[in-house]
C-alpha cells in the first residue's frame, strides 16, 4: 500500500510543474514561466529585434518576417507543451504499477510523441525528441526501486528516489527543448538571412 501512496505523491510533484493554460500559451509566456535559460531568451529577443532585420528593405516586410518568426516559435512551444502532457496521459493509460511501469511510460510517450511531432512539423526543419536519456533514466530508477525493495523500505528513501527521478525528467526535457529552440533559431536566421545569434 505504501508503494502506491509514494507513486501518487511522485506524480503530483511531477505534473504540477506547468502553470500555463493551453488557451494562453505563447512562446514568450512559455519561455519565461518554465526552466529555460536566460541565454535562450536573449537569443530569441535578438532574433526578433528590428535591428536584426536591417537587411530587410521594406518596413512591412520586417513586420511580416517578425510575425512568421513568432508563428514558428509558437509552433515549437505548443509542441513542447503537448509533449509534457503526454506523461500524465500515458500514466493513466498504463494503470498497473510494477517495476516496468516507468519504462512502459517512456515507451508510451515515444509512440504518442511521433504523432505530435507530425502535427507540429515545420517545413524544411526537422526537429525531433530523442527519448534515449529518458529511457535510461527509467531503467536507473527501476533498478534503484528494485534495490530499495530488497532492503528495509523507509519513506525517506522513496521520497529521495522519486524526487531525483522527477528532477532528471525535468532536466532532460528542458535540455531537449532548448536544443529544439536553438535549432529553430539557426534555421530562421538562415532562412531570413539574419545576424547569427
Amino acid at each position: 500500500m505504501k508503494f502506491f501512496y509514494y507513486i501518487l505523491i511522485f506524480y503530483v510533484l511531477l505534473f504540477s510543474q506547468s502553470s500555463i493554460s493551453v488557451e494562453n500559451l505563447d512562446y514568450n509566456k512559455w519561455l519565461k514561466s518554465e526552466k529555460f535559460s536566460y541565454n535562450l531568451i536573449e537569443k530569441i529577443e535578438k532574433l526578433l529585434s528590428t535591428k536584426n532585420l536591417t537587411k530587410v528593405n521594406n518596413k512591412e516586410n520586417v513586420k511580416e518576417i517578425q510575425n512568421q518568426i513568432v508563428s514558428h516559435l509558437n509552433i515549437i512551444t505548443k509542441y513542447q507543451y503537448e509533449y509534457i502532457q503526454l506523461r500524465p496521459s500515458c500514466r493513466n493509460k498504463i494503470g498497473d504499477i510494477n517495476f516496468d511501469y516507468f519504462e512502459k511510460i517512456e515507451n508510451c510517450i515515444k509512440n504518442k510523441n511521433f504523432i505530435i511531432l507530425k502535427k507540429y512539423s515545420i517545413e524544411d526543419l526537422e526537429f525531433k525528441f530523442d527519448n534515449k536519456l529518458l529511457v535510461d533514466n527509467a531503467e536507473i530508477f527501476k533498478n534503484k526501486f528494485i534495490n530499495l525493495h530488497t532492503h528495509e523500505v523507509k519513506k525517506e528513501n522513496y521520497d529521495t528516489i522519486m524526487e531525483n527521478y522527477n528532477k532528471n525528467i525535468q532536466n532532460i526535457n528542458y535540455n531537449e527543448f532548448e536544443n529544439q529552440f536553438n535549432l529553430l533559431i539557426n534555421f530562421l536566421s538562415k532562412k531570413y538571412n539574419l545576424i547569427s545569434s
